[in-house]
């Protein structure tokens, strides 16, 4: 999640800036931004394979579960979109295509989360397969390489996410891993962002605010304090108090588009409450 660059770091690939991990510590957690996702079509429920840098804020994506079921899940918010910047990633490949990842993104190997740069060949993922509705599949990493290229990150609500192509897309976070695979546990849990994000997505999704909040060094720490020995109940109290503050500045900074949507549910609530009523009425009139 978090991306920041040290100033003066790094070298150039392409003409684009270089981030590497020993230029902003090892905090990344993100995807090549043309990983392949799958968005659900809203009203036909059609699955359509899009580059992650597409999703917004509100898309229905296919999502994996532990058992290996595959469920609806919403982006909460799609990081990076507009940075151009270029990053050192690792590329896991397998035999039904592969999977490009910042070395600390949390990917499901042998059952369990962990980070990208703790996979090793001969590890097995959980791959929804060439059929939708049948049993994952396990593909089998073959080789692990480097690359670079542009980033991003769709934030799901339950933390984790379908990556990759028709009949190679596998289980990863949707976050960055920390011990305890803490940050994909954030994230499944309920909290204010979620509740904004579902009310003004485009606004959610477009904010400026809300894009350094969540790529912050704050985060991170956040994050990581359960490593440090904090009883995770403690952490996810301080991180629910630093996520409240973040969403109350930025519904004070939105506040007359939130008048807007509060009215517009108060009038759509109002008008389903007055049909029963009319209906009545034209019964009566019927009668008479």
């Amino acid at each position: 999640m978090t991306t920041q660059p040290a100033s003066g770091r790094g070298t150039t690939c392409s003409g684009a800036a270089l981030v590497t991990a020993s230029a902003v510590g090892d905090y990344f957690g993100c995807f090549a931004a043309d990983t392949p996702a799958w968005r659900v079509t809203p009203g036909t429920g059609h699955v359509v394979e899009v580059q992650m840098s597409e999703l917004r804020s509100g898309d229905r994506v296919l999502s994996m579960g532990a058992s290996g079921r595959v469920f609806i899940d919403t982006v909460v918010r799609n990081l990076h979109v507009h940075d151009t910047r270029t990053y050192a990633m690792l590329v896991l490949h397998h035999a039904h295509g592969s999977l490009t990842i910042t070395a600390d993104h949390a990917v499901f190997v042998d059952g369990e989360f962990m980070a990208a740069s703790s996979a090793r060949i001969g590890g097995k993922m959980a791959a929804r397969g060439e059929h939708a509705h049948g049993l994952p599949e396990e593909v089998t990493i073959t080789a692990i390489t480097h690359t670079t290229g542009r980033i991003i990150n769709p934030i799901t609500s339950s933390g984790t996410i379908l990556a990759g192509p028709a009949g190679g897309a596998v289980r990863v976070g949707s976050v960055p891993y920390f011990a305890g695979n803490a940050a994909v546990r954030f994230v499944a849990l309920p909290g204010p962002w979620k509740m904004v994000a579902a009310l003004m997505p485009d606004a959610f999704q477009d904010s400026l605010l809300l894009e350094v909040a969540f790529t912050h060094p704050m985060t991170v720490g956040l994050a990581s304090l359960g490593s440090a020995g904090l009883p995770f109940a403690t952490v996810v109290a301080l991180f629910f108090m630093y996520n409240a503050i973040v969403c109350a500045l930025f519904l004070v900074g939105n506040a007359q588009l939130m008048g807007a949507v509060a009215a517009l549910a108060l009038g759509t609530a109002a008008a389903k409450a007055a049909m029963p009523r009319r209906a009545k009425a034209g019964h009566a009139a019927v009668r008479t």
